[in-house]
């Protein structure tokens, strides 16, 4: 079995965490905290500072309060759906 080793990073700056937003592929418009796959001979912390710089995503500055509220929620509702979808079969 192929092994890919990905990183991802929770990035703060006083009360604000980096997320990113994918702007191309299958998960276009998707948004995640900053990470992607480690490529040979190269660090976790190198992946991570090559991934911060990469064109396909925007990044953005959020409060932590405004991630649990907007970002989280959606991610739970989203959940309880799938459950509740999964039930009626």
């Amino acid at each position: 079995m192929k092994t890919i080793k990905v990183v991802a990073a929770i990035i703060k700056n006083k009360d604000k965490i980096m997320i990113a937003q994918r702007l191309k592929g299958d998960f276009a418009g998707q948004w995640e905290f900053p990470g992607g796959k480690v490529e040979k001979d190269e660090t976790e912390k190198q992946a991570i500072e090559r991934e911060k710089q990469l064109k396909h995503f925007k990044r953005e500055w959020i409060s932590l309060q405004k991630l649990v509220a907007e970002f989280l929620t959606t991610v739970l509702n989203m959940s309880c759906m799938n459950l509740l979808q999964m039930q009626k079969l």
